[in-house]
């Protein structure tokens, strides 16, 4: 390999590293940044007003809110919309309460 084209690739190499570490120190700030969505005023009460006790789904165009049980094998139960619980998740054998619609929960 000729000196030029040593150079060359040093200096590239150096320019990659620098924007990727850029890049690796970012990431996880906007990631840590990341709003939680805001729980209808009717289901407020259930979890008191904590954001961090409940998932939201999206299913056919519907919004759909599980309150996350305190502790191991137990219901979480789902909610519309409208605050109205339409079924429960996990439970004992984690297969729920059998009511609820396929979720696409890796959305």
């Amino acid at each position: 390999m000729s000196r030029e084209l040593a150079v060359v690739v040093k200096a590239s190499m150096s320019r990659l590293f620098a924007v990727l570490s850029v890049v690796l120190c970012v990431l996880p700030a906007c990631a840590a940044e990341k709003k939680l969505p805001e729980l209808p005023e009717c289901l407020k009460q259930k979890t008191g007003g904590d954001s961090r006790k409940f998932s939201e789904l999206t299913h056919e165009g519907k919004k759909f809110y599980i309150i996350n049980s305190p502790c191991c094998d137990r219901f979480n139960p789902v909610f519309d919309e409208d605050g109205k619980q339409i079924c429960a998740l996990g439970g004992l054998t984690g297969r729920g309460d059998g009511k609820c619609p396929k979720f696409d929960i890796a959305d």
